[in-house]
């Protein structure tokens, strides 16, 4: 066995060549970059389900204002003013729906 291959194939743990060491590399970053997304989908899924469930069980400007301020970050003064009601029942909704 020459010395060249010796080292080249000791680089990811079995008898590969560098430029199979590379691709090896490059694939678990992918797989790597796959599970990332996957578990995006799944947090993104859980929150619809369990935001399908707490919605079932508010108001609908309760939930409205719990939307607006915690998920999509609009200032709960802004909130109230859009909403027509005022800050204080801004806070009360959001104490109602569970975050």
């Amino acid at each position: 066995m020459s010395i060249r291959r010796h080292f080249a194939g000791t680089l990811c743990g079995v008898w590969y060549w560098p430029k199979r060491c590379s691709q090896y590399a490059q694939q678990k970053a992918k797989d790597k970059e796959l599970a990332s997304e996957f578990d995006i989908e799944y947090q993104s899924e859980v929150y619809r389900w369990a935001a399908q469930g707490v919605q079932a069980d508010v108001d609908r400007k309760t939930w409205k204002a719990f939307r607006m301020t915690h998920i999509e970050g609009v200032a709960i003064s802004e909130a109230a003013k859009q909403l027509g009601v005022g800050v204080g029942q801004v806070y009360v909704a959001r104490s109602r729906a569970p975050s």
